[in-house]
């Protein structure tokens, strides 16, 4: 079981493995949409949630999350970003927040 965490942002990938990782959730990471696409064909069995940035360079993380439902239906996902747009359902999340690990937990759960 592991966490695909899509960032193009190396610090939050980073922050993400530890936090996680020491939360005894397993991460694999990518630095953008194409790259977590690639990865998902690869590990789609062992990936068991996508968590993935809205704001990057070439996909934005919605157009990311509309590729994995098609491609991989059933496949949980969470939407996050640094700016809050609750119009298009994105939350505000920061990764050393307490409860990050627990609602991970959860949603990997199912």
């Amino acid at each position: 079981m592991s966490v695909l965490v899509v960032d193009d942002e190396e610090s939050v990938r980073f922050i993400c493995e530890i936090v996680l990782g020491s939360n005894g959730i397993p991460v694999v990471s990518a630095a953008s949409a194409e790259r977590a696409l690639a990865l998902l064909e690869q590990e789609a069995a062992s990936v068991k949630l996508v968590i993935t940035d809205y704001q990057m360079p070439e996909t934005r993380g919605d157009e990311l999350l509309e590729e994995v439902h098609t491609r991989f239906p059933g496949l949980p996902t969470l939407l996050w970003s640094t700016v809050e747009n609750h119009a298009k359902g994105i939350a505000l999340k920061d990764p050393m927040a307490s409860d990050f690990p627990l609602r991970v937990k959860q949603l990997v759960a199912g």
